[in-house]
């Protein structure tokens, strides 16, 4: 009796193992950019997987955990191109907690044996208001009000002897 419960884990095994590599392929790629991306935002996910009669071009599904791709971790489908090529531009939900996501495929009902990393960052979820304190004019910190009165005094001071220059060239020649 042990014998067969022994044989039949065993022979589990080797079916569950070739069915788990069955699609894996040395041409198989795929790539994430960003690499790194707040919640809310979008990815461009692309690569390779070869079409073949267990793989067709509208059966390979993006995998990854249930948190980036809700709520199993299963993600879309994506369509190749006849070299089996594919982009998909995918948006993180804003609900996705910060951290490294693994991304794969599957096709077929297996894995391809291929997985690109994205790290999540969190949501911006306040917004910058005002102008930029950069110490210019108004939006300096402390009392600018002598030195907007110490511009205004030289601008009028220039604008009070610019006739007695004038006057003082004509005298000249």
């Amino acid at each position: 009796m042990k014998k067969l419960v022994v044989l039949g884990l065993l022979a589990s095994a080797v079916v569950l193992g070739m069915a788990t590599s069955a699609y894996a392929n040395p041409s198989s790629s795929i790539s994430i950019s960003p690499t790194v991306v707040a919640a809310g935002h979008t990815v461009r996910i692309s690569g390779s997987v070869p079409i073949t009669p267990d793989c067709p071009a509208t059966a390979a599904r993006l995998t990854s955990l249930a948190q980036f791709f809700p709520p199993d971790g299963f993600g879309p489908f994506v369509s190749r191109n006849a070299s089996g090529s594919f982009t998909f531009f995918f948006t993180v939900p804003a609900s996705t907690p910060p951290g490294v996501f693994n991304v794969g495929l599957r096709c077929g009902g297996a894995n391809v044996g291929v997985s690109a990393s994205v790290r999540v960052t969190s949501q911006v979820t306040t917004v910058p208001t005002g102008g930029v304190a950069t110490g210019a004019g108004g939006t300096a910190d402390g009392p600018s009000g002598w030195w907007v009165a110490l511009g205004i005094g030289c601008l009028a001071l220039a604008a009070a002897l610019i006739p007695v220059r004038l006057r003082l060239a004509r005298q000249r020649r």
